[in-house]
């Protein structure tokens, strides 16, 4: 298959996106964070829009796109090589990540690997 150079221009500006997306989470009004801004000024609580509206399509479009190269992928390697390739390229970082992850909070955590973890299952649900 063909590198597909119009989606790697669409995975760069979602990869933006995300970026945005979770930068401004520090001023809008929810989540799990740390930080409280002690000037109300400072919040922005019509950033929601933003939010909402992001997070409608950019994590589903990332799917999309992945999902997009299985096909062929799985026809080229077959299934062991195909189930060993994903074991080793998203298996491995999700121990890792979610074993540091698990040993730096004190519980068992992936929480900020789930999009891995996805991936690692919808590959194995062929």
């Amino acid at each position: 298959m063909k590198h597909v150079l119009y989606l790697d221009n669409l995975k760069v500006c979602l990869t933006v996106l995300v970026i945005f997306h979770h930068a401004g989470q520090a001023y809008g009004d929810g989540g799990a964070w740390a930080y409280k801004p002690s000037n109300p000024a400072v919040v922005m609580p019509w950033i929601w829009h933003f939010f909402s509206t992001n997070a409608t399509f950019f994590m589903g479009l990332f799917f999309l796109i992945s999902g997009y190269f299985v096909p062929y992928s799985f026809d080229k390697q077959g299934v062991w090589r195909f189930t060993q390739k994903k074991l080793v390229r998203l298996g491995i970082p999700l121990l890792l990540m979610g074993g540091l992850l698990s040993m730096l909070s004190g519980r068992l955590e992936i929480d900020h690997m789930w999009f891995v973890e996805s991936l690692l299952f919808f590959s194995g649900s062929l």
